[in-house]
């Protein structure tokens, strides 16, 4: 079988068993599941959600004054610091989430149209992930870690993709790794 075929079988099969909890981006346990649109078995991370929405609405959205784009540029950043951000209510982060994806969508509109604008309000979204991405790590692993199902195996927030991850492995292995002679660990 050649190299490409097998690579994209391998994803297409990974997503037919992940799909529902793909972007769900983190586990689905009582204490991140307020973060987490759940539609029966369908998980999707809402704060992604949210942003996405409003990066699409800004497409229609009429271009603000340059001065309140800027106020609030500065007011979501402000707000998104993970200092702050960490002490919201879910609600409240559901808004900023929603408002920073205006600022993108935004932003990108300026960025088109030759203004400065657009340059700085990507910048500090790019400062903003640089500056979250560590924060986000290091309280995921808090919480996991002093988490009472610490050491029970397998966490109810990773169940289900546990057990799509053993479906995943046993199909991969045996549409394609069983006829190359591959024995099963």
């Amino acid at each position: 079988m050649i190299g490409w075929t097998k690579k994209v079988n391998y994803i297409l099969i990974n997503l037919k068993h992940h799909w529902r909890f793909k972007f769900a981006h983190k586990p689905l346990c009582n204490h991140y599941k307020s973060g987490v649109f759940s539609f029966k078995n369908i998980h999707i991370c809402k704060s992604c959600s949210l942003a996405y929405i409003a990066i699409f609405l800004s497409l229609f959205f009429p271009m603000i004054d340059n001065l309140q784009f800027l106020i609030l540029t500065f007011v979501v950043f402000i707000f998104s610091l993970p200092k702050i951000y960490e002490n919201f209510p879910r609600h409240l982060k559901n808004v900023l989430r929603f408002l920073s994806g205006l600022v993108l969508g935004l932003s990108f509109k300026y960025l088109i149209m030759g203004n400065v604008l657009g340059l700085i309000g990507f910048s500090l979204a790019v400062l903003y992930r640089v500056l979250s991405a560590k924060s986000r790590s290091t309280k995921k692993q808090k919480i996991c870690h002093n988490c009472d199902e610490r050491n029970l195996g397998i966490c109810s927030g990773f169940q289900l993709q546990a057990q799509a991850f053993r479906n995943f492995e046993e199909e991969y292995y045996q549409k394609f790794l069983v006829h190359e002679g591959v024995k099963k660990c």
